[in-house]
């Protein structure tokens, strides 16, 4: 079987939760179900300028063969975000199922979408006719994201064997009228959780779509990483700590999470707690010194996993995901976690297992990171954070996973053979 990943960028030292998401996949149905996986992805390292870094075209990562298109200009923040500020609100609205955009205005809407997805990037033209050009040599596609200009754009060029991952939140572009004929023209979807598949349902407004929930995996070190490990990976760092791992942007609530910290250490005196925050920044918040506050930057794969087993507590300020490594990989830890509850995902966490704890306010994450000190030291606490374990282990297995894949290749498959004799 020979199958290709679309992303809009794709690299061993990218943090992004697409991102690695994409690579592991790979990888899995690579060594699990031995197909042939190629990637195909822009040059950028940089989501919010998508400008050139790796050189254009074959590149080689952890032994996957990755094909890489240059993008023909990098995002203008001031154009794309005054461009955003005007449209983005009004494209929204002519998505909404209770507004019917006048005819006479569609082209028109059609034209500012298009716009935007240009001017947000990746715009990357040469990238889109390749696969149309090879989509006889692959057996199917596996798109990521329904956000950028390669799915968007690229979808409807093998759409017969292509099914889509989205990464969906409840957000503006979700309702741009271009991202629903997306989700609507895939004939699978595959969601990373019951709440995706439901946003999904609800913005096809079609109940009888195919969604899976496939999700991402969890790898060795985090399946078999029950012992305590006495290594910290951060020179200098000491317990105890809270910790964030992900891109350090203001849009992950990485602000909110800073200033109730602060709040916290002052109102209980905490002076030896410190909360570390390991990740690419995206420029939106401005790095300060604070003793009591590390921003450590991109922290590998390897480290990671001795960077959540050491701490106290697990921190996921985001108000948006689809998913969340983070949270899986600390139950995988048996790790207690704070949770932003005004994602809903990060709420079915919450609802759905005791270690999980939410926060909506700064009581609410003072009241549970209190709560969490406290059962930290209970004997009590331990049988429920296996439970947690358990429950992760069974839901994100890769064996599961790899298996959903390879029965929607085997499908799509299945189907085309039978078009193709009813259709000669």
């Amino acid at each position: 079987m020979k199958v290709a990943l679309v992303v809009q960028r794709f690299g061993e030292n990218i943090a992004g939760v697409t991102e690695s998401h994409c690579l592991q996949l790979a990888e899995q149905l690579r060594d699990n179900l031995h197909w042939t996986v190629h990637i195909f992805t822009t040059t950028a390292l940089s989501y919010r300028t998508w400008a050139n870094f790796y050189d254009e075209g074959l590149d080689n990562v952890r032994g996957l063969s990755v094909f890489r298109f240059n993008t023909v200009f990098p995002r203008s923040q001031k154009l794309f975000g005054l461009f955003n500020r005007l449209f983005a609100p009004l494209l929204e609205s002519w998505g909404k199922e209770d507004i019917e955009v006048p005819f006479l205005l569609r082209p028109l809407s059609a034209l500012i979408e298009k716009l935007w997805f240009i001017l947000q990037g990746p715009y990357c033209p040469k990238l889109i006719k390749t696969l149309r050009n090879k989509k006889n040599e692959y057996d199917h596609f596996f798109f990521f994201t329904y956000l950028y200009y390669p799915s968007v754009v690229g979808f409807s060029r093998v759409r017969d064997k292509a099914s889509l991952i989205p990464l969906a939140h409840d957000e503006k572009p979700l309702y741009f009228r271009s991202c629903q004929k997306l989700l609507r023209r895939a004939q699978v979807c595959l969601a990373n959780s019951p709440v995706e598949k439901d946003l999904i349902l609800s913005v096809t407004r079609d109940l009888n779509k195919t969604v899976y929930i496939a999700g991402c995996g969890l790898g060795p070190d985090y399946l078999q990483a029950s012992r305590k490990r006495a290594r910290i990976p951060l020179q200098g760092l000491k317990k105890p700590y809270i910790v964030y791992t992900g891109r350090v942007s203001k849009a992950k609530g990485i602000f909110l999470l800073v200033e109730y910290f602060l709040q916290y250490i002052l109102h209980h005196g905490r002076k030896n707690l410190s909360l570390v925050l390991a990740g690419e920044s995206d420029g939106t918040i401005k790095f300060f010194y604070h003793p009591q506050i590390k921003f450590v930057g991109y922290i590998s794969d390897g480290d990671r996993p001795d960077l959540l087993i050491n701490s106290s507590c697990v921190v996921n300020p985001s108000p948006m995901e689809s998913l969340s490594l983070l949270v899986l990989e600390a139950l995988a830890l048996k790790k207690p976690i704070l949770v932003n509850s005004r994602c809903a995902v990060l709420k079915y966490y919450s609802d759905t297992l005791e270690t999980v704890f939410p926060f909506n306010s700064y009581k609410e994450f003072d009241d549970n990171l209190t709560k969490i000190f406290t059962l930290r030291k209970l004997v009590e606490f331990k049988p429920m954070l296996k439970n947690s374990q358990d429950w992760v282990k069974k839901a994100y297995s890769w064996d599961k996973i790899v298996r959903t894949y390879e029965s929607v290749v085997a499908e799509n498959l299945s189907q085309r053979k039978t078009l193709a004799l009813v259709d000669p």
